[in-house]
């Protein structure tokens, strides 16, 4: 149960109707290829490059948004003298 909150899925037929996520393919593709006890087969190898690709544009979309629109938002935040709201570390 704890599996499909992680997820998002909010019930059983969530797992039918919502698309695999790219960390759950991975994830899958990891305990196949660890679980047996020869050479992972060449489609195995088709489908990490393929996995890792769009995992690759999903973390360079990260980083623009992080480099362009969190940058700007902070730009907004001082222009409009709003106090950031910082994290506290530790106890």
């Amino acid at each position: 149960m704890s599996e499909t909150n992680t997820i998002g899925y909010k019930g059983v037929r969530d797992r039918l109707d919502l698309p695999v996520k790219l960390n759950a393919k991975l994830a899958e593709l990891t305990s196949v290829v660890a679980a047996a006890d020869f050479a992972p087969p060449q489609q195995t190898y088709d489908v990490f490059r393929e996995i890792s690709g769009k995992i690759d544009l999903q973390l360079q979309r990260l980083d623009e948004v992080m480099a362009q629109d969190v940058t700007g938002f902070e730009h907004l935040l001082r222009e409009l003298q709003i106090p950031a709201i910082v994290p506290r570390t530790g106890p």
